[in-house]
């Protein structure tokens, strides 16, 4: 029913004084308000004595209440309402009761709403109750929990609320890994900010919905992680020129599982994968030595990784190698072997006096595989090493042990004591080291000449000697092969001559200065002498793009290679040159009807040989789209197009049934008349082009052939007529055909 009786009973009274005393309308609006909301919402507003231990349960889909009813009892009435709401549910007991307890299921409810059970004794009148209480139905579990967003000590989480039910608020309950549970109260809306979590860390979650005190069950669990911190004190040092080594700190305040850690090569933005997953961590990054590279360390937990921590470093530059250097007075002339395939930004050189132990370091450009030490003592011991520097690493290198000369006396004078004994006076060197002095009294030695000029030919060497510019004493300048027996004395003008050699042969020349017997150091040659002409050089053609070069060896002497240079006689192209030792060699992708000039060379040392060349020509390429410009009875005129990137001297056709007769025509002319020719007949006709070779002689393209006819004779008729002296009119009807 709508209304229970006891308010119906309400309602009546008010209308009957309605009906008494309708001028005080206005109060009997407020009596009868009064009247309904006391009749549904006063529980025993008489003083009726309120029943005992009355158990109220509620489900997601029902409310169930349950009491003992009392012997005095003539029955009773449970009453459910929608809180708020003006539809009620009566259910009527009377005795004799089934059990002694009585016990009402009502089941059409809502999920998570509020409701209103009232029981009434022994009547329905508002004095007749004698329970009443507000119950919620147990809320629908909250489904599809996920996370949004997530950092390092929050997580975002949202779910749904089946049927779009709205309710009081929530809890939300998490558990930290090996934690304690918590739970947090929140309120109506579907998303929830979960904040003050520990980075790294999975947690178990469940969500709660929450009405009137009433609660769902447990949503399904969700488990997520924070994002775990990145790494401290990430640090690097090379292992080798091939090696690094990575170590760090895990972040104290976060927790974490393993590590990832990528790198990227200069020039690239791939990140590659060390595959190391615990500190240290020693990896090969396959860059060059030296070579500069970021690394990025990852935290990672429950599969999230952190936000890298960078750093840059490098492999050890490669080993300096070769250290060498000239030992001068008070200095050291040095030069190294720069490692190779290596990256540095400087050398370090380091330099220490073996005599007081001062050590300097200099540093140089690593553009430089050389540097002079200057202002060191002289005649001073130096252990000396040069080492490559990249932006983080020093290289190793050699270890070596230099030299210094020490600085020559000043102020040597002497002066004769007698006809056999000189005696002499001198002042030491300030700056370097003098242990003792060798003190030599000689003759001079003569100082040897210099070869200032050279002529090669097949069969002789002629040289030109000439004093040093310091020219010392000297009786003569002479010259002899090595090996050889002849001392070849030079003319006044220094000229030496060797005659009857073998030609393209290596030749190493001595030459010194005489000074009575005493000779000057020799000084040496490498000379060779020009070699021959290669024999029987042949170029044939070998098409439109190709050309064939063959030779024979010089009949005499050696050689090292050949030189042959292609190119053609207009100078149009650029020529193209092959060094070689094969007798024999193709050119391709050359000009279509050009004229080439291919010269052989032949080589030895720096020598060359006397050039032999020939000339020959590829052939040209065919003219194309051959056509009858003009057609007539007994002359055709024939029109084509010149082929597209070959050079032409002209065009040729034939034309006659046998193909006798060749007709030349200039490159300019592109059309040719026919002339003489029989009506209605068919011809052919082949076309060429050509290029004239350097004797003359024309190189013939491939025929293109062309079949065409002549027009057919017409047919005319005449038609006329006269009238002969008025006797009458004669008509006549000619035909005939015109030759």
């Amino acid at each position: 029913m709508l209304l229970t009786t006891a308010t119906l009973h309400s309602l009546q009274r008010c209308i009957v004084f309605l009906a008494l005393n309708h001028e005080q309308l206005w109060v009997v609006h407020w009596v009868c308000l009064v009247c309904v909301l006391v009749a549904v919402h006063c529980p025993a507003c008489c003083g009726q004595q309120q029943l005992q231990d009355v158990r109220v349960r509620s489900t997601e889909y029902s409310i169930s209440v349950s009491f003992v009813p009392r012997s005095s009892a003539t029955n009773y009435t449970v009453s459910f309402r929608l809180t708020n709401g003006l539809f009620i549910t009566d259910f009527p007991f009377s005795p004799p009761y089934n059990s002694s307890e009585l016990t009402q299921e009502y089941t059409a409810v809502l999920p998570g709403h509020i409701y209103t059970i009232e029981i009434y004794e022994n009547g329905t009148s508002i004095d007749e109750k004698v329970f009443a209480k507000d119950m919620a139905t147990v809320p629908l579990t909250p489904v599809d929990p996920i996370v949004l967003s997530r950092g390092n000590d929050f997580l975002l989480l949202q779910w749904v609320s089946e049927d779009n039910y709205t309710y009081d608020g929530h809890e939300i309950s998490y558990r930290r890994t090996n934690g304690n549970e918590e739970v947090i109260k929140t309120p109506q809306e579907l998303t929830y900010n979960l904040t003050g979590l520990e980075a790294g860390y999975s947690y178990d979650i469940y969500i709660v919905a929450v009405k009137f005190g009433v609660k769902s069950q447990r949503s399904r669990r969700l488990v997520a992680a924070t994002v775990p911190l990145a790494p401290v004190n990430v640090t690097a040092n090379a292992v080798g020129t091939n090696k690094i080594n990575i170590t760090w700190i895990p972040d104290p305040n976060s927790y974490q599982e393993s590590y990832i850690v990528n790198y990227t090569l200069p020039g690239t933005e791939v990140e590659l994968s060390t595959l190391c997953s615990d500190t240290p961590c020693v990896f090969s990054p396959r860059s060059n030595p030296g070579e500069t590279i970021n690394i990025s360390v990852f935290a990672v937990s429950y599969t999230l990784t952190s936000v890298p921590s960078t750093t840059q470093h490098s492999t050890a530059p490669g080993e300096v190698t070769g250290l060498t250097a000239v030992q001068g007075v008070r200095s050291l002339d040095l030069s190294w072997v720069p490692p190779a395939e290596s990256y540095q930004v400087y050398y370090v050189i380091t330099v220490k006096s073996l005599l007081d132990r001062v050590e300097q370091d200099f540093r140089v450009s690593a553009n430089l595989t050389s540097y002079k030490l200057n202002s060191l003592k002289g005649g001073c011991m130096y252990q000396v090493h040069v080492q490559a520097q990249s932006l983080f690493e020093l290289g190793d290198s050699d270890l070596k042990v230099f030299y210094t000369l020490p600085e020559p006396v000043t102020g040597l004078f002497g002066s004769a004591l007698n006809s056999s004994a000189i005696r002499f006076t001198w002042i030491n060197p300030e700056y370097s080291e003098v242990e003792k002095l060798n003190i030599s009294v000689f003759m001079p030695k003569p100082v040897p000449p210099v070869i200032a000029n050279v002529v090669s030919g097949e069969t002789y060497l002629n040289l030109t000697l000439e004093p040093s510019v310091d020219l010392g004493v000297y009786d003569s300048l002479q010259a002899m092969l090595e090996d050889g027996l002849v001392q070849h004395i030079a003319d006044t003008n220094g000229l030496v001559t060797f005659s009857d050699l073998e030609p393209g042969t290596m030749y190493i020349i001595r030459a010194f200065s005489l000074s009575g017997q005493v000779h000057s150091d020799e000084i040496s040659s490498t000379l060779y002498t020009r070699p021959r002409p290669v024999q029987d050089l042949i170029v044939d053609t070998l098409g439109d793009q190709s050309l064939s070069v063959m030779w024979s060896a010089p009949d005499r002497g050696g050689y090292d290679n050949f030189t042959v240079l292609v190119s053609d006689v207009d100078g149009i192209t650029s020529p193209v040159e092959r060094t070689m030792g094969d007798l024999e060699t193709t050119f391709n992708d050359l000009q279509p009807g050009t004229t080439y000039n291919v010269s052989v060379v032949v080589l030895k040392g720096e020598q060359r040989s006397e050039t032999a060349w020939e000339l020959n020509t590829t052939i040209p390429l065919p003219v194309t789209h051959v056509r009858v410009s003009v057609r007539a009875i007994d002359t055709v005129t024939l029109a084509w197009d010149a082929p597209v990137g070959s050079a032409l001297s002209g065009f040729a056709l034939t034309f006659d049934p046998l193909n006798l007769t060749l007709y030349s025509l200039p490159v300019e002319v592109d059309q040719y008349k026919l002339e003489g020719l029989e009506p209605d007949t068919n011809y052919t006709v082949r076309v060429f082009t050509y290029s004239e070779r350097s004797g003359g002689e024309p190189l013939y393209s491939d025929a293109t052939a062309f079949n065409f006819s002549t027009c057919r004779l017409p047919h005319h008729s005449v038609m006329f007529g006269f009238s002969l002296y008025g006797r009458g009119f004669f008509l006549f009807n000619i035909g005939f055909t015109i030759l």
